[in-house]
């Protein structure tokens, strides 16, 4: 009988270290609030994500748009000057 209490003892201690272990780690694990919170900040960080590829897209057409138009303008050449050295000859 001594002999099954002895074992018996040694199977509570065993239990006792494996439930201090599984209590440690279940203080780690997360909760669905955790889950939740997490799920809605990646949620509003695609958002802004979108909103600054937009805003980009936005800013890169309007630059390039205003980029052509200069390059555009200053590639004119102004009319030519002509200087006449006689008066033209009046038509008969």
């Amino acid at each position: 009988m001594e002999e099954r209490l002895i074992k018996l003892e040694e199977f509570a201690s065993e239990t006792r270290e494996r439930l201090a272990k599984i209590a440690l780690r279940l203080e780690q694990t997360a909760t669905k609030a955790d889950i939740a919170e997490i799920r809605a900040d990646m949620h509003k960080s695609s958002i802004e994500i979108l909103r600054w590829m937009v805003a980009t897209s936005v800013g890169l057409f309007v630059g390039f748009g205003g980029l052509f138009f200069v390059m555009n303008n200053s590639t004119k050449s102004p009319p030519p000057i002509v200087i006449y050295t006689e008066p033209p000859a009046a038509a008969k």
